[in-house]
């Protein structure tokens, strides 16, 4: 029978399931020394991005962890208990009404509702870069949690649901005139297949529930189960928190647009070069052997470069990655690395040298992602490489506010 420890905080539904004993992880997000089990709880309760703790009772260890954790990752600690998140409570959300941004056919939204959380699946169509969906839970309430369930079928993308935002409306944000929202809470990265559970921050109310990705193409839901607490003292509807709704992607023109590029070597598809200058075309079709997608041909450390023209703080980098013949084009994107650079690095050596804008580990999915620096980052030439062969971007999109002094002196020069 599975040991469960019930999260003792007032109005949480909550419970937590012993997954593993005398077992731990990987390095965790985090590492604190608590009196015991309870207290471990209380802090996975308080972090939005935990979904398994562990606890060591000698130790007075508690380890907090934001991924699911696999079989292969774990090690021997005699003594460790995992948990993670079990039971949310009452779905609130189930059969109730829901909107979306567009359908892909026999995929509505309603089936993000069914209680289907395998078979049935909500997925938006093909072109829809600002994809959502919104359930009516047809009262206020207070929300607590929100469980998302991925698809399990490896051939229907599930790398597509990643970095979701959530928020709470008291009107329907469809309509033009919909109050402000309050930000129940944000998921980055690629979520795992199967059921991730995200926790409302404190003190949020809604009737509304929409969940979207920024930037983006497809979206697919095969179940949105939703618990939280009808709030029917109308002066208490009110949120005192999160009012501004959870942050967006940096907006603006993109930079990169038609700008000039180079690439580490070129593959040639029946004749017809597939140039990095179709990364910055403006066409996002993902399907390279339509000629939307450049490619290199092959060798180690392949990179794709754009030539800004102008030094620019860069605010934001959206890559969108190949959408077809999985069986060999999935693993091909990881580990990548995008670098800016003031002067060209094609000329040895450039200096200074390149600013690491983001580093994005592991697989990177077939879909498309957008990323801010990790910090400020400034210059003119942006460049995308990866350790292992072959690099397909079908394209990349940059923002960024020109540095008006630097361009100055560069035009000064020119």
């Amino acid at each position: 029978m599975l040991q469960t420890i019930a999260a003792f905080i007032a109005g949480a539904d909550m419970k937590y399931i012993l997954i593993h004993q005398d077992k731990t992880g990987p390095t965790p997000f985090n590492t604190v020394t608590v009196d015991d089990v309870l207290s471990c709880t209380v802090i996975c309760e308080d972090d939005p991005l935990c979904v398994i703790f562990a606890f060591h009772d000698d130790r007075q260890q508690c380890n907090i962890y934001h991924q699911l954790i696999t079989d292969s990752e774990l090690q021997h600690d005699a003594g460790m208990r995992m948990f993670k998140i079990g039971n949310i409570g009452e779905n609130i959300a189930l059969q109730k009404p829901t909107y979306k941004s567009s359908r892909k056919r026999r995929h509505n939204s309603d089936l993000a509702v069914d209680g289907d959380t395998i078979s049935t699946c909500f997925e938006t169509k093909e072109g829809d870069f600002s994809p959502y969906f919104i359930v009516d839970l047809s009262d206020i309430y207070h929300i607590s949690y929100v469980m998302i369930h991925n698809t399990l079928d490896l051939d229907h993308y599930p790398e597509r649901l990643h970095d979701l935002n959530i928020e709470l409306y008291h009107s329907n944000p469809v309509d033009t005139n919909s109050t402000n929202p309050a930000c129940c809470g944000f998921r980055p990265g690629l979520l795992p297949t199967g059921p991730t559970t995200i926790k409302c921050q404190d003190g949020v109310l809604g009737r509304f529930v929409k969940i979207f990705i920024e930037k983006s193409e497809f979206m697919t839901l095969c179940e949105v189960e939703i618990t939280g607490h009808k709030v029917d003292d109308i002066s208490s509807q009110r949120n005192t928190r999160n009012v501004n709704g959870c942050k967006r992607l940096p907006s603006g023109p993109n930079i990169a647009l038609g700008k000039p590029t180079v690439q580490s070597s070129t593959y040639v598809y029946e004749n017809l070069p597939l140039s990095s200058a179709l990364a910055v075309d403006g066409n996002r079709n993902s399907d390279a052997f339509q000629l939307s997608c450049s490619h290199t041909a092959g060798g180690d450390n392949p990179w794709l470069q754009v030539d800004l023209e102008r030094i620019y703080n860069i605010t934001s980098v959206t890559i969108v990655n190949r959408g077809d013949h999985r069986e060999i084009t999935y693993g091909r994107m990881v580990d990548i690395s995008i670098l800016v650079y003031e002067s060209d690095p094609t000329n040895t050596p450039a200096t200074p040298g390149p600013v690491i804008c983001k580093f994005i580990p592991g697989i990177f999915g077939m879909t498309s992602r957008t990323f801010e620096c990790d910090d400020v980052t400034e210059g003119r030439y942006v460049r995308i490489n990866k350790n292992s062969e072959i690099l397909d971007v079908c394209e990349l999109e940059v923002t960024g506010n020109l540095n008006v002094m630097t361009s100055l002196l560069d035009v000064t020069s020119e």
